[in-house]
């Protein structure tokens, strides 16, 4: 009985270093990948900029954005949920920037609910659309998975006629920057990364607003937010005003570790600290960024307190129920 019983042991521990080396070594691979992946990121952006010329974007009167799916609500009555969706208005022409996510057990999607208890008729608002925007792959930004396998929206009311704008594997060369309506403009497929879900490309809105600036309006700005606005300023020549959605500003160390693996930028060893989120704040002021609309869904309290110090009564956090008019 007693050999039994070691053998068990022998056995268990056997076990437990194969399963330590698997993990070692997979977590060596990714560590690898990642390290590529940046080298791969930095040859991308240096292309863009070797393609890069100017755009002129006429300047435009008027810019609302209401949320329609985020983090955050003003009532009860209204859902909110991990992504994002924005009704962007540019001079009465309206744009859906992003879908929201559409989880299976949720029905209607709350993309759809929200939209109803915001007092819209769907099938009209959609009717009005002028563009949809789909800022990068993401579930929780392209409408669930139901989008990413057959281009279906979350309440399948899309009609085809309106155009849909998308975060393809193109390069720089092929795929540029596009005015999609007078003063508004979309970037071309910009290259970010996460740890473990490997590189992600994201577009944002560009719209030049008459007297202030340039507005930019992005999913999660995984590309980093101040190469972001640097961009956006060096396409259009106009200096920055504002930036809307997410920054993906996360103090890992107040996330789980399943979390830290899922969605960290960069290796879940390596924590952000407060200061880095500061920087970035303070980045975006130095390059002109006078107004501040963040997500709350991709970043947690402390760095969005750390943004409202630093921006004051001209940092807001994006909620469904409240229009903000810019």
């Amino acid at each position: 009985m007693r050999e039994q019983f070691f053998v068990f042991l022998y056995y268990l521990e056997l076990t437990a270093l194969g399963v330590l080396a698997l993990g070692v070594l997979t977590t060596i691979a990714l560590w690898i990948r990642y390290q590529i992946g940046r080298f791969l990121d930095e040859r991308r952006w240096r292309r863009i900029w070797d393609y890069q010329t100017t755009i002129t974007l006429n300047p435009v009167k008027t810019v609302t954005i209401q949320p329609l799916y985020e983090w955050v609500t003003t009532t009860p009555q209204l859902y909110g949920d991990a992504g994002a969706s924005y009704l962007v208005e540019v001079d009465g022409q309206k744009i859906l920037f992003d879908l929201g996510d559409q989880r299976g057990w949720k029905k209607p999607s709350v993309l759809f609910k929200n939209i109803k208890a915001l007092g819209f008729d769907p099938a009209k608002l959609l009717a009005e659309l002028k563009a949809v925007v789909i800022s990068h792959g993401h579930r929780e930004h392209a409408g669930g998975r139901t989008w990413g396998r057959n281009k279906r929206a979350p309440f399948n009311l899309i009609p085809h006629e309106v155009p849909i704008y998308e975060a393809k594997k193109a390069r720089p060369a092929d795929e540029k920057y596009t005015e999609i309506l007078p003063g508004v403009a979309l970037s071309e497929p910009l290259p970010g990364r996460v740890f473990l879900g490997g590189q992600v490309l994201e577009r944002m809105l560009i719209i030049n607003l008459e007297g202030k600036g340039l507005v930019c309006v992005a999913g999660d700005a995984h590309p980093e937010v101040l190469r972001m606005v640097h961009y956006a300023s060096k396409v259009c020549g106009a200096p920055p005003y504002a930036f809307v959605g997410g920054i993906h500003a996360l103090l890992e160390k107040e996330l789980p570790l399943r979390h830290r693996i899922l969605y960290s930028k960069r290796q879940p060893w390596r924590l952000t600290q407060p200061e880095e989120i500061g920087l970035v704040a303070v980045g975006l002021q130095e390059k002109g960024i006078k107004k501040v609309l963040l997500s709350a869904h991709d970043s947690d309290a402390t760095s969005l307190g750390i943004f409202g110090t630093v921006f004051g009564e001209d940092m807001d956090i994006l909620r469904v129920g409240t229009t903000y008019k810019l």
